[in-house]
């Protein structure tokens, strides 16, 4: 898998989850896309699986927030997103 985050700002090659990340237990966080804390939203459609470095940076903001007005990450976030199939179940 991918950390969308780190794919918006670095792009693909450095946003590739390596499988020895997933098994060390500091390497990676959930992620609430819109922060949860501002939603109160913590159904799965709202997740991602995260890099700590990037999950810490992005903090309490939206993504609009954190990236700003920055077009190239705006278009690699945007690409993650589009080449991604996202399962959204009702609750």
């Amino acid at each position: 898998g991918y950390c969308p985050f780190t794919f918006a700002r670095e792009g693909e090659q450095a946003a590739y989850i390596r499988p020895e990340e997933l098994q060390d237990s500091t390497a990676l966080e959930v992620e609430h896309i819109l922060p949860r804390s501002r939603s109160f939203d913590n159904s799965l459609p709202n997740r991602v699986l995260a890099r700590v470095k990037m999950n810490r940076d992005k903090g309490n903001r939206t993504p609009h927030e954190w990236l700003g007005h920055d077009p190239a990450a705006w278009g690699r976030l945007e690409g993650f997103i589009r080449g991604k199939r996202v399962l959204v179940t009702g609750g």
